[in-house]
């Protein structure tokens, strides 16, 4: 996922490096990535203060993705790159 702080637009990254349509956070629709997740405009929510940034994301997996998920984030004024944050494995 990057999120730009200039537009105040979040879009999910696809496993190529493409992006999916730009939302914003708290409005309408939905990115999909192919098989694997969504992520709502509406459960998207950005907080901040001086420095201090607060990105909550809500992201709903496909009952069948049972496969360990690395997560990359970027937040920018421009296009600077996405840095990975974490894995999450779904599935029991």
């Amino acid at each position: 996922m990057n999120y730009n702080l200039a537009t105040n637009v979040f879009r999910l990254i696809n496993a190529d490096g493409s992006y999916q349509p730009a939302l914003t956070p708290g409005g309408s629709g939905t990115d999909t990535l192919s098989g694997i997740c969504s992520v709502a405009a509406s459960d998207v929510s950005v907080t901040g203060s001086g420095r201090t940034l607060a990105l909550t994301v809500k992201v709903n997996f496909n009952a069948s993705w049972d496969y360990a998920t690395t997560i990359f984030m970027g937040v920018s004024e421009g296009n600077n790159g996405n840095t990975q944050v974490g894995t999450w494995k779904t599935g029991p």
